[in-house]
């Protein structure tokens, strides 16, 4: 999932300090009740620290019904798809859902590259869902050109329907 809409207003900040806007909060909520409702609740959030993902997290975990602790991936802020991946691997094996909070454009090349026919190109606007499934029996199997797209949510299309 990528964060939602930060506020614009925050110039006076360092980009990992912007927080949520009051839509990027709305969108956020609003993506954490239709988990809840596709009964899709995560095992695991996993969440750049950056104060945007961060807060999305915490909005959507709220919304979902997840009672743990969100963890905060320092790679899912600097660092690139491949080093997501590789956080990723290092998932406990007893973990079937997992929710990652994070920033374009890393999210849409990690999307990219797990899709099978990677050379896909997905964009993934502010506050999506992206649902993907692996068919793999451990999260050290998960390797690139190997997953499905199930689909993509937005919040404007939630607001539509």
């Amino acid at each position: 999932m990528r964060h939602g809409k930060s506020d614009q207003l925050g110039w006076a900040l360092t980009d990992f300090d912007k927080p949520l806007n009051k839509c990027g909060k709305r969108a956020a909520a609003l993506i954490g009740s239709e988990i809840l409702k596709r009964d899709i609740v995560p095992d695991v959030i996993l969440s750049s620290p950056a104060k945007r993902a961060k807060q999305t997290a915490e909005h959507v975990a709220k919304k979902c019904g997840y009672r743990d602790d969100i963890v905060f991936v320092e790679q899912f802020y600097l660092g690139d798809e491949f080093e997501i991946i590789m956080a990723l691997r290092d998932l406990a094996d007893d973990i079937n859902r997992v929710l990652a909070v994070g920033h374009n454009p890393v999210l849409e090349f990690l999307t990219s590259k797990l899709l099978y026919g990677s050379g896909l190109n997905i964009r993934i606007p502010e506050a999506a869902l992206v649902s993907i499934t692996s068919g793999i029996d451990c999260w050290g199997e998960l390797k690139v050109n190997a997953s499905n797209l199930q689909g993509i949510i937005t919040p404007e299309d939630l607001k539509k329907s």
